[in-house]
């Protein structure tokens, strides 16, 4: 679901049976992918945590939780398969190509 999210670049919900991805319309497409791949990883590893309502009410640190969407994005958007395809190209302009920012690509090399 697009939408003009002002400040907020993307997020994840669910409503019953429904869970839904919401990514702001004003980035560009290529941060948009990155950002569907992150909030994915939200729903299949922490589909029933509210990670704006730890961040607003609690004083819960949701580093780790972030830290696990970014790895499950970077490792969608980057497999192994497309590094060896590709092995003439640095891992940066590869992870750029996908859409992943420079400062994440740490996730694939760690």
């Amino acid at each position: 679901m697009h939408r003009n999210l002002r400040n907020t670049l993307g997020f994840f919900s669910h409503y019953k049976r429904f869970r839904f991805i919401h990514l702001n319309n004003n980035v560009p497409e290529k941060l948009q992918t990155f950002l569907c791949a992150h909030e994915l990883g939200h729903a299949i590893q922490h589909p029933h945590v509210n990670t704006p309502f730890l961040k607003t009410y609690t004083l819960y640190s949701t580093s780790r939780i972030e830290r696990e969407a970014n790895t499950f994005a970077v490792e969608l958007l980057l497999p192994d398969s497309l590094l060896a395809e590709y092995q003439d190209y640095s891992i940066y302009s590869i992870a750029k190509s996908v859409g992943i920012p420079g400062k994440l690509v740490d996730y694939k090399l760690s």
